[in-house]
């Protein structure tokens, strides 16, 4: 009993750490939309897409957060989160490794942190998503078997 909310609890703490980060994420990029655009603009990579990747980021990012805050949908939306820290990573990775040009990184609290801490920021993120979809499995599992005892 201890070990399953042990589980639950970890798993509420996942949940809620990445609900914050794509709020807090979605809203910065829409509140400095502009800076947004135009930073996505000048990378190598993306260049053609900004207009359309200003919206659908944060759209992605605030539609994961959601699906994350509805149980039936958490799963899913663990899922989603691994998928977009991925991607961001992938971004990363290809802006160090092969960009003559590193665009400024995220706005807001994030803007601090540099490339290579944003990069183990984001595999620390995607390793939380995977502990998370196995808590969710678990914890599921535990709930809807029928204790005969």
């Amino acid at each position: 009993m201890k070990l399953k909310l042990t589980k639950s609890v970890a798993l509420d703490i996942i949940v809620f750490l990445f609900m914050v980060l794509f709020i807090y994420a979605a809203a910065t990029k829409l509140f400095e939309y502009k800076e947004f655009e135009a930073q996505i603009g000048k990378s190598p990579l993306i260049t053609k897409y900004a207009g359309t990747l200003a919206w659908l980021v944060p759209g992605i990012e605030l539609i994961t957060a959601a699906m994350l805050f509805v149980p039936h949908f958490r799963l899913v939306g663990l899922y989603a989160s691994f998928s977009l820290m991925f991607g961001f990573t992938a971004y990363i990775i290809f802006i160090l490794t092969f960009s003559p040009y590193v665009p400024c990184s995220c706005g807001g609290i994030l803007s601090a942190m540099g490339w290579t801490a944003h990069l183990v920021f984001n595999i620390a993120f995607m390793l939380l998503a995977v502990i998370g979809v196995i808590l969710l499995v678990t914890v599921s599992k535990n709930e809807n078997q029928v204790s005969y005892s």
